[in-house]
């Protein structure tokens, strides 16, 4: 990301360095520093320990996810749920049984459908 002396350079200097940093420290608190969002990372490694997958698995499960990403549709899901839905398809692309175990349902908090 562009540093604050070009963000001053941008505006033709009309902001100044301090004008732009006090700005930002507005913003910042009026968003209650709620700046980020989860994304499928921070739920993959718990539902992928939960579900007992080795490397392979991992491999595909992500693959799966990766794909998910080709198509702006999957935006509307929560990331949880695409989480889920790539081990899901994993679990029955490698023939496990049952696809969605019990221990699932509780630590994804997602039933298959």
């Amino acid at each position: 990301p562009p540093n604050v002396e070009e963000f001053a350079h941008i505006s033709d200097n009309t902001c100044t360095k301090a004008e732009i940093l006090s700005l930002e420290c507005v913003v910042l608190g009026a968003l209650d520093f709620q700046i980020a969002t989860p994304t499928q990372a921070h739920f993959f490694e718990r539902i992928a320990r939960a579900n007992g997958c080795d490397f392979q698995h991992r491999c595909l499960a992500l693959y799966c996810m990766e794909l998910g990403l080709l198509d702006i549709e999957t935006t509307r899901y929560a990331p949880s749920l695409l989480v889920s839905a790539a081990l899901l398809v994993s679990n029955q692309l490698l023939g496990r049984r049952p696809s969605w175990p019990a221990s699932m349902v509780y630590h994804a908090r997602h039933r298959d459908a």
